[in-house]
């Protein structure tokens, strides 16, 4: 397609001078144009710019501008909207183009190039032939314009901060990006850089009969580091942490990577680029998931592909100096780079790529260190080496400080720190509110390394085990035997507490290495349970393991997802049934574990008082039911942004839910990250759940909030936001009603 040849160009790592001029000599070649210019949005002076033009071939930029409301290009800003104009000579205003093209050309096909609804550039297409300008030619334009949205806002952006750069005044340079985890730091930036571009690596031929060889030293070499590093995190954060370097192992020994890149070789593909085919293969299949956690293995992937192509090509990471009061900043920050930081160093995390659902920021959350991600264009070389303050609770650095902001931010740093120790004083004290009523508090767990934070943080039980771990770093299905041994480990660290362990939630957008099928539309395929009803002797050997755990002490609640129909209930405890039946025909003395449904699909929420009848309590996945309401993959850039689960369309579902389950006399929790922001908790109490399940490292915050508000209050709390009407409304009450009750430090550092 003619658009992709343009859309590289403007992906080019140059100047955008450089860049542009190029992309306008090309378009007119492409669509066979006698003309193109493209003006930028200044948004400082709020002109659109002159940035190249075929008409002005040694143009300077900003040497010609235009006012949206003055010049006849101006239309396409306003109405954010193609213009076509048969002669230019006849329209009502004057364009600039005029001029430049001397009234040669009066035939003109102007288009916007929009982003996050805002026209950040105006291409111009001129003819000498009017009509020239088809159908078709506008729908290819159309096409481009909505290709170039992406790559021309980022270039955009490069070409920002430069500038920036350049024109830096005594006042600190900042950046605003996405927090990662919360909280505040100071330090010295230390730069990490992709020495290795795997996306570049040319596609050749074998260069050596020795390549294989080659290939399996290098393994060695970088499964021997992968270990030095497994031991560095142990000291970092001791036992708990290491199932992700563990994870690096048996991803590097795999048929998905080691044995794809042998095969690779021995069909006569170069080593390198055998590494990159496989690498790229596999990042687009995780990127693809749905569920984010699981689309950030990519980043492992990527991580592990460069280190071997660093072994092959002799090239060392040196061994960095890292100050004592580190801040590391990379493009992309990987579990590896923090491992390689010496313990107690590392202050604070920057980096372009990356969410909160990373291994990177799975380690942060860990050892309590702020992460700012989704800082578009990082310059890391230029951070590097600088003194930088990150304030992750809004997202933003500042570079080279000055002396007043340093002052101010040392000030929150240690309220920071005092707070923490407060919370460390509540861990066992009772999760109920000043009037005493009582909500438990659980903790998510994905990897048994979240067993130990949810002991540490106060966790009063496992609210949702995640069981398709153990599937997924895996290159077969694990026997029954394999999954008892790790199912016991969850059950026996709350002895005596009901532990919720869920069924395996695979299937399309959670892919296993050993048993995948492409879909059209994963998000709503075959997943969760109805996969397990599908494969029901995978169902049955789960529910035998999760029943054979429960042995010793009889906590076992099993929960099943993705529920939309009544007879998917009916027919889960079918299987259920039958296989308590055979496990105590086996000998084992066990009762029947309680069964829960995960309200997460729309039409389960709607169902709730069929399926109530049936089930002996409910969770809602508030995560995946406030994207499956609003209809927003939070992952995508695009539509991200519409992601809210303080909606007021969520918190009128959420109340339904605890309503009708109250009436039946049923025990409702809420699980995901909803339940883990203290935010909410104050609304959510005041909703009667009884309890909420999160990730460990945010419990103590909850607990705080729990312990210093009424239960009179939670309940007008939630009289108050069922009445407004918007996102930011609730947001802002919230907010307000912590600050209120000297409770706002908990969303912001220094505030009482």
């Amino acid at each position: 397609m003619f658009w992709q040849a343009l859309v590289k160009i403007i992906e080019l790592k140059q100047d955008l001078d450089v860049v542009l001029s190029m992309f306008v000599k090309d378009t007119c070649k492409l669509l066979n144009i006698d003309a193109c210019s493209v003006f930028i949005l200044d948004d400082t002076e709020h002109v659109y710019t002159l940035s190249a033009s075929t008409l002005v071939p040694t143009l300077k930029s900003g040497m010609i501008y235009i006012s949206a409301r003055d010049d006849l290009l101006g239309k396409v800003a306003l109405r954010e909207e193609a213009l076509v104009v048969a002669d230019m000579s006849k329209a009502p205003s004057y364009s600039v183009l005029q001029t430049l093209s001397r009234n040669k050309l009066q035939s003109l096909l102007a288009a916007p190039v929009v982003h996050k609804g805002e026209v950040i550039a105006i291409i111009a297409f001129q003819l000498s032939d009017k009509d020239k300008i088809t159908e078709n030619l506008q729908t290819d334009v159309a096409t481009l314009c909505a290709n170039l949205s992406l790559p021309l806002n980022r270039a955009i952006h490069i070409e920002d901060i430069s500038e920036q750069i350049e024109d830096q005044p005594q006042s600190p340079l900042f950046f605003d990006g996405i927090s990662a985890n919360e909280g505040v730091q100071k330090g010295v930036a230390v730069g990490r850089y992709n020495i290795t571009d795997i996306e570049e690596i040319p596609d050749k031929l074998t260069q050596s009969e020795d390549e294989e060889n080659l290939f399996i030293a290098a393994v060695k070499e970088v499964k021997a580091s992968l270990k030095e590093m497994l031991q560095r995190i142990n000291l970092l954060v001791g036992n708990s942490e290491a199932s992700l370097f563990e994870a690096y192992l048996q991803m590097i020994d795999s048929s998905r990577f080691y044995d794809a890149i042998i095969h690779y070789i021995r069909q006569g593909i170069w080593l390198q680029s055998a590494i990159k085919r496989v690498v790229l293969e596999q990042v687009a299949i995780f990127e693809q998931m749905d569920e984010t956690y699981f689309a950030e293995r990519a980043s492992d992937i990527r991580d592990l592909g460069k280190r071997v192509l660093l072994v092959l090509e002799n090239k060392i990471l040196k061994k960095s100096h890292y100050a004592v009061d580190t801040v590391l900043v990379a493009s992309e920050v990987t579990a590896s780079m923090i491992a390689e930081v010496p313990k107690g160093r590392l202050k604070a995390i920057i980096s372009e790529h990356g969410s909160s659902y990373s291994h990177a920021a799975i380690l942060a959350k860990a050892l309590s260190i702020p992460f700012v991600t989704g800082i578009k264009a990082l310059p890391v070389s230029f951070i590097d080496g600088k003194e930088v303050i990150v304030d992750a609770y809004v997202g933003r650095i500042y570079i080279q400080p000055t002396k007043g902001l340093k002052t101010a931010y040392e000030r929150l740093i240690k309220h920071e720190s005092q707070k923490a120790v407060e919370l460390q004083a509540i861990k066992d004290l009772p999760s109920e509110t000043l009037d005493g009523h009582a909500i438990e508090l659980k903790a998510n767990v994905g990897l048994i390394a979240d067993l130990d934070r949810a002991v540490t943080q106060g966790a009063e039980s496992v609210g949702l085990y995640r069981s398709e771990i153990p599937f997924m770093i895996r290159e077969r299905f694990p026997s029954e035997d394999e999954q008892r041994i790790i199912y016991q480990q969850i059950l026996s660290t709350f002895p005596n507490k009901p532990v919720v362990l869920r069924i395996l939630d695979v299937g399309a957008d959670k892919t296993l290495p050993y048993f995948y099928e492409e879909e059209q539309n994963p998000a709503l395929g075959w997943r969760g349970i109805r996969m397990m009803l599908d494969q029901s002797n995978l169902f049955l050997m789960q529910i035998r393991a999760m029943l054979k755990a429960s042995l010793h002490h009889n906590n076992l609640r099993i929960l099943l997802p993705m529920i939309t129909t009544i007879e998917e209930v009916k027919e889960a405890k079918k299987l259920i049934r039958q296989a308590y039946k055979e496990v105590v025909e086996e000998g084992f003395d066990i009762e029947l574990p309680a069964i829960g449904v995960m309200i997460e699909v729309p039409a389960a929420a709607i169902l709730i008082d069929r399926i109530i009848g049936l089930v002996d309590f409910v969770s809602i996945g508030s995560n995946d039911l406030a994207q499956y309401i609003l209809a927003v993959d939070r992952t995508n850039e695009k539509v991200a942004s519409l992601y809210d689960q303080l909606h007021p369309a969520i918190i009128r579902v959420l109340y339904h839910l605890v309503k009708t389950t109250k009436k039946h006399n049923t025990e409702i929790s809420l699980c995901g990250e909803l339940g883990g922001n203290p935010l909410a908790t104050a609304l959510l109490v005041g909703m009667g759940f009884d309890s909420l399940s999160m990730n460990a490292a945010v419990l103590l915050k909850v607990k705080h909030v729990l312990r210093n508000v009424s239960y009179k209050q939670c309940r007008n709390v939630l009289k108050h936001v069922l009445k407004l009407a918007t996102t930011e409304e609730v947001h802002t009450y919230l907010e307000n009603f912590l600050v209120e009750n000297d409770l706002g430090g908990l969303i912001r550092a220094g505030i009482n």
